[in-house]
C-alpha cells in the first residue's frame, strides 16, 4: 500500500524533498478538489493529514467528511499538527540523510560472523546468571544486544557485534558517553530515534529496510511482518529477524525473561502496569509475575520460531524467564 501524506501548505517545504508523495493543501479552501486527483491516481492510499494546531474541531470533522466522500478507499488519520506530526514521521525526516547516505539495507549485508551462533541479549533478570558465563566463551558467538542491555555487557567487558534500537523515543541515558568498538554495527529503523542514530555517525549502520522498500522510498520495515502485529514490533522480534537476515541459523535468546521474580523488580520498571500484573510460572516452575504486554511478546517470539519457512534453530538461555515454545534450552 502506497503512503501519501497530505500536509498543510506551510509544512510542505519540510517534507517535499524527502517524501516525494507529500501534497501541500490549502485548508482555507475546499479540500475535495485539491485531493481528489491524487486519491484517484493512487488507489488504496492511506491519507494522513497534518492540520494547523488551532484548527477548530468542527472544521476538522468537515475535512474528514470531505476526504472520505471524495474517495471511500482512503483510510484517514486526521489530527492537529502537534498530534499528527508523529514522532516516527519527525524521525524519518531527520534520519533521511543518514539513511540514504550510509544506511545499508540489512538484507544486503555480508556478515562475516554468520556461521557462529548468534546470541541476542535482552535486559531481563536472567542476565545476572548468564552474562558471566557468556563472557567466558564470548569468542564462540556473534552477539547482538538490545540497546538497553548494553551497559550490562560493557560492565563485563563484553563488546557486542551489533546493537539494535527501534524505539521512536530517545533512549534513556546519554548515548554520547558510550564508547564502542569501531566494528560494532548499529541496527535501526528509519523511524528510530534520530538522536540515537546521530550519536553514532562512524559505526556501520544496518537499516531495517528491505531492498524493495528502499527502492520505492516507502519507509516501511519488516516489522510489519504479521507475526509482530500483536506486540507492535518488539525489539527482540526485530533482533531475531535481523539475525536471520544476517545469515545466522542458530539463534540464542538470553535475558528475554518476560517476567520478574517479585513485585519490587516488576514495579521498578513497569509500575504503571500495577493493575495488570498476573501470576505465572517460569521455565523452572517457580512463581513469577508478568503483564499482558509480555504475554503478547511471548506469542510474537513463538510465532517467529514456528514459521514453516524458517530454516533457523531457536534456543533460549533465560533460566528465570517464561517458557518459549519452539525454543530449545541452551546453557553457556
Amino acid at each position: 500500500m502506497e503512503l501519501c501524506y497530505y500536509v498543510s501548505a506551510d509544512l510542505l517545504h519540510l517534507v517535499s524533498d524527502q517524501i516525494p508523495n507529500a501534497i501541500g493543501v490549502d485548508f482555507s479552501k475546499p479540500v475535495t478538489d485539491q485531493l481528489y486527483p491524487y486519491l484517484d491516481r493512487i488507489p488504496g492510499t492511506e491519507a494522513r493529514i497534518i492540520l494547523p494546531e488551532d484548527t477548530p474541531t468542527e472544521e476538522a470533522q468537515k475535512l474528514t467528511h470531505e476526504v472520505i466522500t471524495a474517495h471511500r478507499r482512503v483510510q484517514l488519520t486526521l489530527a492537529t499538527r502537534e498530534q499528527s506530526w508523529p514522532l516516527w514521521f519527525k524521525n524519518s525526516l531527520e534520519n533521511y540523510s543518514a539513511v540514504v547516505g550510509r544506511g545499508i539495507p540489512i538484507d544486503t549485508v555480508t556478515w562475516p560472523l554468520k556461521d557462529k551462533p548468534c546470541v541476542i541479549v535482552g535486559n531481563g533478570p536472567s542476565l545476572a546468571i548468564t552474562l558471566t558465563k557468556l563472557a567466558e566463551t564470548r569468542d564462540k558467538y556473534s552477539i547482538l544486544c538490545a540497546w538497553h542491555a548494553l551497559d550490562k555487557l560493557q560492565a563485563l567487558n563484553i563488546q557486542p557485534d551489533a546493537i539494535i534500537h527501534i524505539d521512536k523515543q530517545n533512549p534513556v541515558g546519554s548515548e554520547k558517553n558510550v564508547v564502542l568498538s569501531p566494528e560494532t554495527a548499529i541496527i535501526a529503523s528509519p523511524i528510530t530515534s534520530s538522536g540515537f542514530i546521530q550519536a553514532f555517525p562512524h559505526q556501520p549502520f544496518y537499516l531495517l529496510l528491505s531492498r524493495e522498500s528502499e527502492a520505492n522510498m516507502r519507509w516501511a520495515t519488516f516489522l510489519n511482518h504479521p507475526a509482530h502485529k500483536p506486540a507492535h514490533g518488539t525489539v527482540i522480534a526485530a533482533a531475531l529477524q535481523s539475525a536471520q537476515y544476517l545469515g545466522h541459523r542458530q539463534i540464542i535468546l538470553t535475558g528475554v525473561d518476560l517476567c520478574f521474580p517479585n513485585e519490587a523488580q516488576l514495579m521498578a520498571s513497569y509500575g504503571s502496569f500495577r493493575d495488570q500484573v498476573r501470576d505465572v510460572k517460569n521455565t523452572a516452575g517457580q512463581n513469577c509475575l508478568t503483564i499482558p504486554a509480555f504475554l503478547a511478546f511471548k506469542d510474537v517470539l513463538e510465532n517467529l520460531a514456528t514459521e514453516e519457512t524458517s530454516e533457523t534453530t531457536f534456543y533460549n538461555a533465560s533460566p528465570e524467564g517464561l517458557k518459549l515454545y519452539g525454543y530449545e534450552d541452551w546453557v553457556f
